[in-house]
Parts: C-alpha cells; structure tokens; sequence
C-alpha cells in the first residue's frame, strides 16, 4: 500500500471522506488548493514564476474553482500574482527543491509530501496567521510527525503568511500595497515609525497592476516586511524518541484501518466545515437531505 502523510491527515479528519476520494475526486478547487499547487510548483520547476504558472494552467485546465465572491477569472489571477511574488521569495531562500525518495514504512511504500533542498526537508505551509498555538499544531500533525516517523529526518516547517480572506482576495503584502497619490511608487510600511498611511495612498492589487513580481518582491524587501511573513521552524529527530516509536506503531495499525475505510462509516461533523479549511468537498454527498453517492453527481465528481 502506497501512504503518505496526507492520506494519514484525511483519514484521521474522516474515514467517510478518506473512503470517497480513494475511488472518486471533485470536479473543483478551493482558492488555497490552487495556490498550495502553483507554490509547490515552483518549487520544483527549474524557473519559480513560470512553474507556477504551469501549475496553475494544468490545475485549471481540469478542475473548476470554488471562486466565492470572485468571478473563476478574477481568482485565478489574484492567485497567480499572488504565487508569482511567493515562488520567487522561497526561491531566494531555499533554492530548487526536489521531491524525496520514497522510504518503506514496514511492508508499505511511503511517499513523502515534503520537498527537500539543500539536504534539509521542508513543509510548506500556508496560512493567515500564526502564533504559538497554531504553530504547535502544525508539529503535532501527521503531515509532520508522519513524515519524521517515515523519512527518519528533521524536517523544518516553513510557515507563509498570506494574509485572512476577505472579499474573495488575500489581504497581505504578497498580494496588496499602496502608491504614493503624487509619485505613485509602490510602498507596504512607511518610512518612520510614527507615521503611517495618509488617505491619499491608494491601495494597490497587483492584479489590477503592471508591476512586475521582481519590483513587487524587492520593495517588500526594502520595506522591511519580509522577516514577519516567512518563518521557519526545525522539528528534530532523534530515533530512540518514544513519541516516534509510538508514531511508527500508530501509523502501521492505521493503515490496516485505511483498507477498510467505508463510505458509509458515521461522519466526523467536526470536519465539515472548519475554520481554516472551508467545507468539506464531499458535503453534497453524505450531508444530502435524501441518500447521494458520487455517481449521481457526475458535474461535481470523478471516478479516478
């Protein structure tokens, strides 16, 4: 059996869901999905803005986009300058990524969802906003224990802030500026500590722009607001750790468990709708007033 850390994530969130999207997958994308691929993209690609382009155009290509209060245009590009900025700032920090070899994981083949540069593995996460719990969160998770217990490395969380959703937009320096009323140059932080914005600043959508993602990039450099939206954390691994030892035990009865995932198994309600993730995808199935199952949604989901 082929596992990897977000099979463990999923199937700990619902085995309902888990059993759906071992046959089946929706037709449609969230907003966060596309980014995730276009920013992993990148990564990999042997030049960050284009590969993020080419994520995004094979990702649109086939699946429709949850685009909310955004037309599915609209959102694609706020996405795409968005990815663009983003890809050539973890460029600059990590340089060309690579995925991992897979590791065996007792008779299992383990496929690790991280990347690796520079000898060191990463997971890139991205997220509105962190703090210290939020931080823990994402260390106690299977996406990070999972692969520690797996790949048997230190693995270092990169955490992107891109800012809380509202209007259908990300509102953050990686998307949003302001220019001056007169001189028009670009600016996320004023000059002096006292001083802010006046109201004649406009703000600025780099979408709604002609300013290339380099300028974008190195005048959020230069106004010094990089440091607080990229932060990286080192998870260690020491092999004689009962916490990984358990791990490794937990994840070998787990997968006994994923084979017999059902969909009819009760759903975790928790997991419908939470805060972070938006709905689950799966809702118009097995939160239906009358019984559903994939095939007769066909405009909403895919045999694999």
């Amino acid at each position: 059996m082929i596992l990897t850390s977000e099979l463990f994530d999923r199937f700990d969130r619902c085995p309902r869901r888990y059993a759906f999207e071992s046959e089946y997958e929706p037709r449609s994308i969230t907003p966060l999905g596309l980014l995730y691929a276009a920013v992993e993209g990148s990564l990999t690609a042997p030049e960050a803005v284009q590969g993020a382009k080419d994520a995004l155009m094979e990702r649109t290509q086939r699946l429709d986009v949850n685009a909310g209060e955004l037309s599915p245009l609209s959102a694609v590009r706020h996405i795409e300058c968005m990815a663009e900025v983003i890809a050539m700032a973890l460029r600059a920090k990590l340089g060309r990524a690579t995925r991992p070899d897979s590791a065996q994981l007792g008779d299992h083949e383990w496929r690790s969802n991280l990347i690796e540069s520079r000898g060191e593995l990463h997971r890139i996460i991205l997220v509105s906003h962190m703090d210290d719990d939020s931080l823990r969160s994402f260390a106690h998770s299977w996406q990070t224990i999972g692969e520690l217990a797996a790949m048997e490395r230190p693995v270092t969380l990169t955490v992107v802030l891109i800012g809380s959703q509202r209007g259908g937009r990300r509102h953050s320096a990686w998307t949003k500026g302001f220019l001056h009323p007169i001189q028009r140059n670009l600016r996320f932080a004023p000059r002096k500590k006292d001083s802010g914005f006046t109201e004649n600043w406009k703000a600025c959508w780099r979408e709604q722009s002609d300013i290339k993602a380099e300028v974008w990039l190195n005048q959020m450099r230069t106004d010094g607001v990089m440091d607080e939206l990229i932060v990286s954390r080192k998870i260690h691994y020491h092999c004689d750790d009962e916490r990984m030892i358990q791990a490794r035990r937990d994840m070998l009865l787990i997968a006994e468990q994923m084979m017999a995932a059902r969909t009819d198994a009760p759903m975790r309600r928790s997991s419908c709708d939470e805060l972070g993730r938006g709905a689950c995808p799966w809702q118009s199935c097995c939160y239906a007033p009358t019984p559903m199952t994939p095939e007769d949604l066909p405009h909403l989901y895919r045999i694999r």
